[in-house]
């Protein structure tokens, strides 16, 4: 599913960015499932990152749940963020993550930039439709 959504995504981008992602789209689709493979490797840290148990926050529009991830934990405790999933959180930070990578290929200052920047997408695009699938979130 990870592979076909990325490449579909691709397809939309605004005109100015999608050349290079049509360049790089098969990095781009071939590595949104790394977060997958991260987790079946055993890396702790990676499961609770695929989902979040809304109905665990009251009812919708969820307002009980705070915005951000350091304040959920001093509202809730580091354990019951955990318990329910970190999705929205993960995806906030891999989006910074990618900010960081377009301002450093804009300054020229990391030789790897546009690299980070495929990397970044493509885990980007997997949590992104992670939150999208009605069983994880």
């Amino acid at each position: 599913m990870h592979r076909l959504v990325t490449d579909g995504a691709i397809d939309l981008l605004p005109e100015q960015i999608r050349p290079f992602f049509d360049k790089h789209r098969a990095f781009v689709v071939e590595h949104s499932v790394d977060p997958d493979l991260w987790r079946s490797a055993g890396f702790t840290e990676e499961p609770p990152r695929h989902f979040i148990d809304l109905d665990e926050y009251g009812t919708p529009p969820f307002a009980a749940l705070p915005r951000t991830y350091e304040a959920a934990v001093a509202k809730y405790g580091r354990e019951t963020i955990l318990k329910n999933g970190t999705l929205p959180w993960r995806g906030e930070e891999i989006y910074l993550q990618l900010v960081r990578a377009f301002e450093d290929q804009r300054k020229g200052t990391a030789p790897y930039a546009l690299d980070n920047i495929k990397f970044f997408v493509a885990v980007l695009s997997h949590y992104t439709a992670d939150a999208h699938v009605p069983l994880h979130s």
